[in-house]
Formats: structure tokens, sequence, C-alpha cells
């Protein structure tokens, strides 16, 4: 198994645990550390059940936005157990990769065998686009096209399936029941669901939808699928709403079903209108924000070319004007959520001097970019040290107004979180005297964990003295973080985390040697 937890580590820190909370620090020290953690999670992993009865998941369930009146909760899992998860499940992501039809059907997280273990699990090569580009190419034969997708897919995926799905594949027992176990933990009382947003979950859902994939192969019907999306290419609309009732059916068999808002009977043209956003025809047919949609705006870091993949994405966005199209999306009735979400990250990538304007303009209007506040707060979040000094207060003075007058996008912990990044980057009386407040108001995890890293870096001594105290009283979360900030009150701290020692768990003493093998500058969040 320790192959499978080292590439579990390498892909949670090179790519985060999940993609809709905030970067835990947590990701940083198993990285750093991880021979260590691994000795740790394999000591737990070989005696798995007792492991888990002394040290249960500490996990952070939060509502997240997916449109103006809609929501989702998502879990920050426990960085421990969030390792073993996707350890377990690599172990066997092989199996169920040999088990999925291939890929000129399902596109959506193909493994890369040859670089899963090393951390980067899916396939570059297949993607949304290949869904899209293969979806048009096919189109061209079929009078009708059924455009569906599975109605909350993750949250209803029954973990008595996925067992069954999981021992189809010749899944080792222990490695199925440790994942039943631990995804029955996370919902509950309910026995359906997969955490949003892991790769873990993503590669358990794509094994748990391959029974309905098969049987429409059987069964001859020519379909594409990304995700719980699907593309379903017909002779005649007979057949369409003949082939409509039938998936029906077999998603029923599985506990799920069509999103009936989303279920449409497309021409062949309308088909080809409505990809026209995400894929254009030729390059110099098409409007802007088509250009921007058909780029891939993420480029990897850790490559050897990097710097040159940065350059050619802004030599591509050098003709759109992002400014333009952020202003035309504020003033529709309601935001093209696909759209905005892609501008807002184009962002990251456009000149300075574009950046302060389109930052004010976003808060000025979080409303109507509510259901995307998280984009926003982090695409902020990712430029605020390239923004001129006065903007930079400009923008805090925004988000703390938006916190005070009870915003609708403060309601969400989630935002809030993401929003506190942004103020931890400047240390003014305003900032402290606003986190004080939102630390004494709110009760999260995410959010208090965090206000205590960030007086850490302010060295907030006063405030990390007094709350010391309170360190049996907290969660895993907020220990890790005091551990941590306890560094700031220099010998203090250390008499603290001496008298303390005898009570810190094996994670919190390798937290506490990380930080003390990096003792300069500020902690990473």
């Amino acid at each position: 198994m320790r192959q499978f937890f080292q590439a579990a580590v390498e892909n949670i820190y090179r790519h985060g645990d999940t993609d809709v909370f905030p970067f835990p620090i947590e990701n940083r020290i198993i990285y750093d550390k991880k021979d260590a953690f691994i000795d740790y999670i394999d000591v737990l992993y070989k005696d798995i059940e007792t492991a888990f009865v002394q040290n249960p998941s500490d996990d952070i369930r939060s509502l997240i936005a997916v449109h103006h009146t809609g929501f989702r909760w998502a879990t920050q899992l426990d960085p421990v157990w969030n390792a073993i998860f996707l350890g377990c499940v690599l172990s066997i992501a092989e199996q169920i990769e040999n088990h999925r039809l291939g890929t000129e059907f399902v596109f959506s997280y193909r493994l890369d065998r040859g670089s899963f273990l090393y951390g980067d699990l899916f396939r570059r090569d297949v993607s949304w686009q290949s869904f899209i580009d293969r979806s048009v190419r096919l189109s061209s034969s079929y009078e009708y096209i059924v455009t569906t997708d599975i109605a909350d897919c993750y949250s209803r995926i029954g973990h008595h399936k996925l067992d069954n799905a999981l021992r189809l594949v010749g899944a080792p027992p222990n490695i199925s029941r440790f994942i039943i176990e631990y995804l029955g933990y996370l919902t509950g009382t309910r026995s359906s669901g997969l955490p949003i947003g892991g790769p873990a979950a993503r590669i358990l859902s794509e094994i748990s939808l391959n029974n309905a994939d098969q049987f429409l192969f059987t069964a001859g019907v020519k379909f594409l699928r990304y995700a719980d999306d699907y593309h379903i290419f017909c002779r005649s609309k007979k057949d369409a709403h003949d082939i409509i009732v039938r998936l029906h059916k077999v998603l029923d068999n599985e506990g799920l079903t069509l999103q009936k808002s989303k279920t449409r009977v497309l021409s062949l043209s309308e088909f080809k209108n409505v990809l026209s956003t995400a894929r254009g025809q030729e390059a110099d047919t098409r409007s802007p924000i088509q250009r921007l949609m058909a780029l891939a705006l993420r480029y990897d870091p850790y490559a050897p070319n990097a710097a040159d993949q940065y350059e050619e994405l802004k030599r591509q966005l050098d003709d759109i004007d992002i400014l333009a199209l952020l202003n035309e999306q504020l003033a529709r009735t309601r935001i093209h959520i696909p759209s905005a979400r892609k501008i807002i990250e184009a962002l990251r990538i456009v000149e300075p001097s574009v950046q302060g304007g389109a930052v004010l303009s976003m808060l000025d209007n979080l409303s109507a970019l509510y259901p995307i506040s998280t984009t926003v707060f982090h695409t902020i979040y990712s430029i605020f040290e390239s923004l001129d000094e006065s903007v930079k207060h400009l923008v805090c003075d925004k988000i703390i107004d938006l916190y005070d007058s009870c915003h609708e996008a403060m309601g969400i912990e989630n935002h809030i979180a993401f929003a506190n990044r942004i103020i931890g980057k400047l240390d003014t009386v305003n900032t402290r005297s606003y986190l004080h407040r939102c630390f004494d108001r709110e009760p999260s995890e995410l959010i208090r964990r965090d206000i205590i890293l960030i007086f850490s870096n302010w060295g907030n001594f006063a405030w990390l003295s007094i709350f010391k105290a309170n360190f049996q009283a907290i969660s895993g979360w907020q220990r890790r973080a005091l551990i941590l900030a306890s560094y700031s009150m220099r010998d203090e701290g250390k008499h603290w985390r001496d008298h303390m020692k005898s009570r810190f768990d094996p994670f919190e003493v390798l937290v506490r040697d990380w930080r003390t093998e990096r003792l300069n500058g500020p902690l990473p969040i």
C-alpha cells in the first residue's frame, strides 16, 4: 500500500484534495514530511478498524452555492483519513479503469497509467473538450441529439450499489470494506453519497456509472458521457424519446435519475448552436467569449516549460477584452455561470492594469456573481500582490463591509473562508478588528483555523496567548493551527508546547516537527 499512499500524498499536494475548499496547510505539511506521514498512515491502515474508532475522521461539512438559490453539501475531509481513503481507491484504480468503456464513449477522469503513481491521476488528452469535439463530429450523422445529466449524482450514488460494483471489478474485500464503511461514516444515516470534489470520489463515481454505460453500449445506443453529462445520438424524435425512457429505467435501477430541466431533444442545428460557445467553428469566426471558452486556462506549474505555457496563455488572451466580457456579464439579469467563471479565472493572466478595476467591480456586483463567489475570492487572492496598495486597502474594506452588512454572499462559511485569506494579506487595525469579530461570531472550523494562522503571521501575540488555554476543548483543525501559531509566541510558545506535548497525537507531533524545521517565514495559507 505504501506506493499508493505515496501517490495520494503527491496528488493531494500538487492538485489539492478538493476544488471547492481553500487549500489547507496540512496538505503542505504531509508533503514536506511525507516519509514520516506515510509511516504513520501505514501503521493506521494495518489495523484500520481500531484506528478509525480511536482516531475518527474530523471532517468539515459546508454548504456550497451552485446557483442563485441552489446549494449542495461538500466535505473537507480529515487530512489523515483523506490520504488513506485516496490511497485505498488508487490501489484499485487500474482495476476500475480496466472495466470501464473505452475513451471513445466515456471521457471523464480516465486514469493515466503512466503517471498516477506519481500523483498525476488523470489523462490530459481525454477531457471535457474531447467530449465536446467528439460530440460535434458524431452529431453530423444523426438527426436528433438528447442532452441530459444526472440529478445530484454524487449525493445519490448508493453505497450498496457501489459495493457491488467494487466486487465486480475484483477489489480486495478489505479495501472495499474500508471504502464503504468510510463513506457510511461521512454520510451518517444515509446509505448514499460521495464527498464532492476529490479525486477518490471521481474515480468511484465512474465505476458507479459503469453499469449504466455497459447497458447502453450493449443495447446499441450511440452515446457519449462526461461525468454526469450525456449526449445521445438518435435517428428520429421517436428514437430520442424511447431512449430517454430507457435511460430513466437504467438509472432508476442504480438509484439515480435524470435532471428534468436539463433533458432536451435537440435537432442537429440546435445541438451545434448549443455547443458553439464551448467550441466554435473556424478560429477567425469565433466571438471573443467563444475563443475564451475554448482556451484551457490552467497550466502545470511543475512542468519543465511552465514559463513558456504561461506566456503562451497571455499571448492568446491579448486580443480578448476580458474587462468588456466581465462588464457584459454583470449587465445581464442573471450571469451565464460557466462563461462568467472562465472570465474571472482569466483575470489571473491579464495585465495588472486591468486587474484592479475588475476586482473592485466584482466586489461591487457580488450579488450578481453570488453562485461563483468562491471563484471571485480565489481569483482576488491569487492576484492580490500585483494590485496597487490603494486598491488592496479598498478590496479589504469592501470585503469587511460585505460581512458587516450581512451580504448574502457572506452567509456561506466557505465564502467567508476564501474572503478571509485575502484579508490575511493586509495587516491593519481595521483588518485585525474584523478578524476578531469574525472569529467570535463564526463557529466554522474553516474560518477559525485560518484566523489562528493569520494572527500567527501578524504576530498577534496577545490574542494567541489567551486563546491557547482552549487547546483541549477545540477541534483537530484548530489544535493543529494553534500548535503552528505557538511558534510566533517565542518563549511562551515553547514553554506551552513542552507542557502540552504529552497530549499531542502523532499527527500533531508531525505538525510540530514540520514547523520546528521551518521557523523562518510566514505560515503558508
